[in-house]
């Protein structure tokens, strides 16, 4: 899941980005249920560990679970 200003989630110099933990939360929770149910599941991967650029829309969105400044290239762990 990326999103667009995640700035505006910053509180303490931290993203809070509480919108991930429960999307990727109501995933993991559907994945758990399909494996109860016989899926043959291996396991679970987010798409990037660090903020990364897209072919869709550069760095515009967010999808990392760390924060990435382009410019200076500090690395901020989001909640």
């Amino acid at each position: 899941m990326g999103v667009e200003g995640e700035d505006v989630f910053e509180e303490n110099g931290m993203i809070q980005d509480d919108y991930r933990i429960h999307f990727m939360e109501d995933h993991l929770i559907q994945l758990h249920r399909g494996i109860d149910e016989g899926a043959n599941c291996k396991g679970y991967m987010v798409w990037t560990f660090i903020d990364c650029w897209s072919w869709l829309n550069a760095y515009k969105n967010r999808y990392g679970l760390i924060s990435l400044d382009i410019e200076t290239q500090k690395q901020t762990i989001k909640k």
